[in-house]
């Protein structure tokens, strides 16, 4: 397939796994088809060719199928999109670190995995998210607030922009004037062929850090898992905000914990402010959103022009 290069150039679940998915679907029957000719049928024929191997493992290469036949689709190749069924099995990552072990690991990982690590569990970012910040979507205010934009992610809805903790600003402001107070370029550069920190340096120095920490192993992802859980004393909205479907379930504006919460947040229930309705809630922003205000002030980012970017808590940035 000739968008195979394009597909691993977004990095969406992860590079590697779009090149080895592609390296499958190139060595089996599909091969040989027409994009046209595909359905979920040659789907399912693929996934039983590869019986042998995990629900996780077919879906590597169900997922790169899926995502080829969508890009076919937007650039108009296809006249109608094309369902792919997922193999049913496949392992969740729903593990949660605890406060020691969170602790442990930080003080045993190398920079910039350190810093990457912090922003993922304080803002709840993608690790590909973290790696892509360029100091242009970074707006400190002299207050110790500011913000951080993502601008890359797996659709319009992961393009958003959530305010700073204290732990993140101080991190970066420190970096920032490392570097001699930056406007532009990245904030974690490197020698790599995309010329910043990428997956394949963060796995290495997170494998040291497993080892160096004594923590139990776990996947870079479970930083993101951990952010809610480390933000619920915090900020139930931030919490919402950042990983909503997640953590929360919503019905007509009104956001309850999801099943799988924490027993402790059980009794916890907030209102939600939809983009264009009501601002009144059980939990109120109050002062998170009196800073976040200033600092768009201050920059002149105009909250209604960028209003999809400002993550309203209704579940539209996808885990």
């Amino acid at each position: 397939m000739e968008i195979r290069g394009r597909i691993a150039d977004r990095g969406l679940f992860d590079a590697c796994d779009y090149a080895d998915g592609s390296a499958m679907l190139t060595r089996s029957a599909l091969a040989g088809l027409r994009l046209d000719e595909l359905t979920d049928q040659h789907a399912q024929q693929f996934a039983r060719q590869h019986s042998s191997l995990s629900p996780s493992g077919i879906n590597r290469g169900l997922r790169t199928l899926r995502r080829a036949l969508n890009l076919a689709f937007q650039w108009k190749s296809l006249d109608k999109p094309v369902k792919v069924t997922l193999a049913a099995g496949e392992r969740q990552r729903d593990r949660v670190l605890n406060e020691s072990e969170v602790k442990k690991y930080l003080d045993a990982c190398p920079q910039p995995w350190k810093d990457c690590a912090t922003i993922i569990l304080d803002e709840g970012f993608r690790p590909s998210e973290v790696f892509a910040l360029r100091w242009s979507h970074v707006f400190f205010n002299e207050d110790g607030t500011g913000l951080v934009q993502v601008m890359e992610g797996k659709s319009k809805a992961a393009h958003r922009m959530l305010p700073m903790t204290p732990r993140v600003y101080e991190l970066l402001r420190s970096r920032h004037e490392s570097c001699g107070h930056p406007s532009e370029g990245w904030i974690f550069p490197s020698s790599s062929e995309c010329e910043h920190f990428n997956g394949d340096a963060a796995k290495d120095q997170h494998k040291k850090a497993l080892t160096d920490s004594g923590v139990k192993v776990f996947v870079p992802y479970t930083l993101r898992h951990t952010a809610p859980d480390q933000s619920w004393g915090k900020s139930w909205w931030r919490c919402v905000r950042t990983c909503p479907n997640r953590w929360a379930q919503f019905d007509n504006g009104h956001a309850t914990l999801h099943p799988s919460a924490g027993r402790r947040h059980q009794s916890r229930v907030c209102s939600v402010a939809i983009a264009g309705g009501h601002k009144t809630g059980h939990i109120q922003r109050n002062a998170e959103a009196t800073a976040e205000q200033e600092v768009l002030a201050k920059y002149n980012v105009n909250a209604r022009t960028h209003r999809d970017k400002l993550v309203p808590g209704v579940g539209v940035e996808p885990t």
